[in-house]
């Protein structure tokens, strides 16, 4: 088996240079120890009244073992070139076809194989790392990855800087400002700001400028906190508490609350343009597309209201199902999530629900959806993936040990995040579903709301703080 051969030879070459690494640091340990005898004895040598004679026998015999020691390095070092060859010459001996292999056959052979797989190939030999890093084999994997065409760098960086939300520590940015429960976030991907609701009654806009990180005092640790982020201007202006908020494509801030109303502030002025008024309870959710603003209610309905007029186009009743707690829209549909533990697709024209989506067994908190997906958080603590074509549960996730209280999705990079009444962030890898690959700790509450772009995560939580988990300054 081709792939099985490469994967023995390079696994037996990561053991023999792991093995070296381990003698090498423990010779290069005995060596500084002679280092700092040898030292001491200089230095103590008239304090100690040494005689001469009794000086050099000391001496001489650290020199000794200071010879000895590059001897066994030496010695080491062949040892580790000699075993290297041997699993080649095995590896080789096994399979003899492979070195008469044409680059042509090889390259066919090479474009099934995926990153990891071409990896280990280039480490094989010179000819394997030529036709590993052929551009057809990469520019086809980056569009099956990401649907543009690349090379070999681009894959790699690009690679590099997804696999840093799985391995590495990010950075964190802790914002203070409002004085209730951070309860919504709202950051347009690639945005300059994003926005901030909580139950103090405020929405507060916040500059997403990178703090200098060339300091060498923020690198004295791997994990910091800063305050650097500047609050742009605080908007005030609800009854009560601010349960949501949307951006709109004309730069508007929506907002919901729990005195009933929607709000629509202007950035430039930060002032307060129109109050929406219709719904008769609390309003949980808010979101826009580019004909309307939709609104869900703990009333049990959806209100539409003109984007530009900002009056009430359309209401559709959700009585039998409870209250709507959370939506999201595109052009044409509404996908929400209820207290009837249903996730539901609308049809905004209509007021007509398409397709209903059970299996939670509580109240769904969060929802979000692609083309093809929904994924849904609920306070039975677990995420589902719905597939929108089939009306069926893709897989769960299941690592919360409470409400699952908001989540954020990229297909393109395969990553998942989650955030959870236990105070915990999770990050998924969409292939790798059994367990999340990284989870993040650092909120004293619980987490309310989250989103990310590429670099960086947003995290809101009952403790009052928004948090900035930057992966790319690592």
């Amino acid at each position: 088996d081709l792939s099985r051969m490469f994967e023995v030879q390079c696994k037996l070459t990561d053991l023999y240079r792991k093995q070296l690494n381990l003698k090498d640091y423990e010779l290069k340990k005995a060596h500084s120890d002679i280092q700092l005898i040898k030292g001491i004895l200089t230095g103590l040598k008239n304090d100690l009244n040494l005689k001469e004679e009794q000086f050099n026998y000391l001496f001489g015999h650290i020199l000794e073992e200071d010879t000895n020691f590059q001897t066994r390095q030496a010695y080491q070092n062949q040892d580790f070139e000699e075993s290297l060859k041997k699993v080649h010459f095995c590896v080789q001996e096994e399979f003899k076809f492979l070195p008469y292999l044409s680059p042509e056959i090889l390259l066919v052979i090479f474009s099934f194989l995926d990153f990891s797989d071409l990896a280990n190939l280039a480490k094989v030999n010179r000819e394997y790392h030529r036709v590993a890093k052929n551009e057809n084999i990469w520019k086809g994997l980056c569009v099956e990855r990401w649907g543009s065409p690349g090379n070999y760098d681009s894959y790699s960086e690009r690679h590099k800087s997804e696999m840093k939300w799985f391995h590495s520590r990010p950075v964190i940015s802790t914002l203070k400002g409002h004085t209730g429960s951070v309860t919504c976030i709202s950051y347009n991907k690639g945005s300059s700001c994003f926005v901030s609701g909580s139950d103090d009654s405020s929405l507060m806009l916040w500059s997403l400028h990178e703090p200098d990180l060339n300091d060498p005092e923020l690198f004295q640790q791997h994990h910091f906190q800063t305050k650097c982020f500047n609050r742009v201007l605080t908007l005030y202006g609800h009854g009560g508490p601010v349960w949501c908020c949307t951006e709109t494509q004309n730069g508007e801030i929506v907002s919901g609350s729990y005195d009933k109303t929607i709000k629509v502030w202007n950035k430039s002025t930060s002032r307060c343009e129109y109050t929406l008024r219709g719904h008769s309870e609390w309003v949980s959710c808010v979101d826009s597309n580019q004909r309307a603003i939709v609104s869900g209610s703990w009333d049990a309905s959806l209100k539409l209201w003109d984007l530009e007029t900002k009056q009430n186009i359309a209401s559709y009743s959700h009585v039998n199902q409870g209250s709507i707690s959370c939506l999201e829209v595109n052009e044409t549909h509404a996908v929400t999530g209820c207290r009837g533990k249903l996730v539901e697709t609308w049809d905004l024209e209509t007021g007509v629900i398409e397709q209903r989506y059970s299996g939670h067994k509580r109240v769904v908190n969060a929802v979000k959806t692609s083309e093809n997906y929904i994924f849904s958080g609920s306070a039975d603590t677990l995420v589902k993936q719905w597939d929108l074509r089939t009306a069926r549960v893709v897989r769960d996730f299941a690592t919360h040990k409470s409400h699952v209280m908001c989540l954020d999705f990229d297909l393109t990079s395969n990553r998942l995040a989650t955030g959870s009444y236990d105070k915990s962030i999770c990050i998924w890898d969409l292939r790798k579903p059994d367990k999340p690959r990284q989870v993040l700790k650092g909120h004293s509450a619980p987490v309310f709301c989250l989103e990310f772009d590429d670099h960086k995560l947003l995290s809101g939580s009952c403790d009052q703080t928004v948090k900035i988990w930057n992966f790319s300054s690592i």
